[in-house]
């Protein structure tokens, strides 16, 4: 992940993370890339909403 981060563009470069290494792993950026423009997101499941994205997924299965 911080290779990743590392490798995105000053100004906008934006780091999406979709996994985890070990819960409570802590990850180390420079923060200055962050002051000149590099983003970090994180995304839990896809950035679904469990309680209403779910039914409508199955509902569209079935």
């Amino acid at each position: 992940m911080q290779d990743a981060f590392e490798s995105a563009r000053e100004g906008w470069g934006r780091t999406i993370i979709l996994g985890v290494e070990s819960q409570g792993t802590p990850m180390s950026i420079n923060t200055w890339s962050m002051m000149r423009g590099k983003t970090v997101t994180g995304s839990f499941f896809g950035g679904i909403k469990p309680k209403s994205d779910i039914p409508l997924l199955a509902q569209r299965y079935i």
